[in-house]
């Protein structure tokens, strides 16, 4: 799928589907490495809201043991990430000194109306607070759970729910098949890419089965960091997700989920 070149980084406004299958969003930013003290991420709270964001916790960062033949080789230290989260845990900031990472399970209803305000103030703090100079990475990520689709027959069934382009050739000559999950990666305009995982399997009942469709998009041009540029980049971004998802989807289907 190719995806027309935007002329504005302002989002589609989207009205919400009814039946949301949305159960995760991830906004990730990685950049040249800088010093992650207490002091700056306590300023990063005060900045993004303590009402919104009252807890905070060090989370260090895994460290991976290694040996060389009979020799033990000591880990290099790693410094520890810091999380930022809501009461409820619905929202959650990650801090590491070379990445930072806004997501939320269930607290999103539209881009505009609860996700974009809260990636601005998040990009705005980080920007003062540890003042990247370089953006290596940014992306978004859209999980989507899909339940209770009836299949009596497979991949025929399947094509009333999913566009033909991610439905894989299945051969029956071994065996059914009841379950699948592909990885594909896409290359969308102005050089986004976008890595889209789709899996489907049986939910429990019989003819009864569930879908995941994971996107994430995301581009790997460095450039000079700026919370204003990357904003703009996010909304470019939601567009290319959004596009995405609708074509993973057969029509009928999508409309349904309205």
């Amino acid at each position: 799928m190719t995806a027309a070149t935007r002329d504005s980084a302002r989002p589609r406004n989207r009205a919400a589907l009814s039946r949301s299958p949305i159960i995760l969003v991830v906004y990730q930013v990685r950049f040249d490495p800088q010093p992650l003290e207490p002091a700056s991420v306590l300023h990063f709270q005060e900045l993004v809201g303590k009402r919104e964001y009252p807890q905070i916790m060090q989370a260090p960062s895994p460290q991976l043991s290694l040996r060389i033949g009979e020799q033990a080789v000591a880990p290099a230290p790693t410094a520890g990430a810091w999380q930022i989260a809501a009461e409820t845990g619905a929202w959650t900031i990650s801090l590491g000194p070379d990445s930072a990472a806004l997501q939320t399970a269930n607290g999103f209803t539209t881009w505009e109306e609860s996700f974009q305000p809260r990636l601005a103030a998040f990009l705005a703090a980080l920007e003062e607070c540890m003042s990247p100079s370089i953006t290596q990475r940014c992306g978004l990520r859209y999980v989507n759970q899909l339940s209770g689709l009836h299949i009596d027959s497979m991949p025929p069934d399947l094509g009333r729910y999913l566009s033909h382009v991610v439905i894989p050739a299945l051969d029956r000559s071994v065996g059914d098949v009841i379950g699948s999950q592909q990885q594909l990666l896409l290359r969308l305009a102005d050089e986004t890419m976008c890595g889209l995982r789709v899996a489907f399997g049986p939910e429990g009942r019989p003819h009864e089965y569930g879908c995941v469709i994971d996107i994430d998009v995301y581009s790997d041009v460095a450039q000079e960091f700026s919370a204003g540029s990357l904003s703009e980049a996010a909304n470019r971004l939601n567009d290319n997700a959004h596009d995405v998802f609708e074509a993973t989807l057969d029509p009928t289907y999508l409309d349904s989920l309205r």
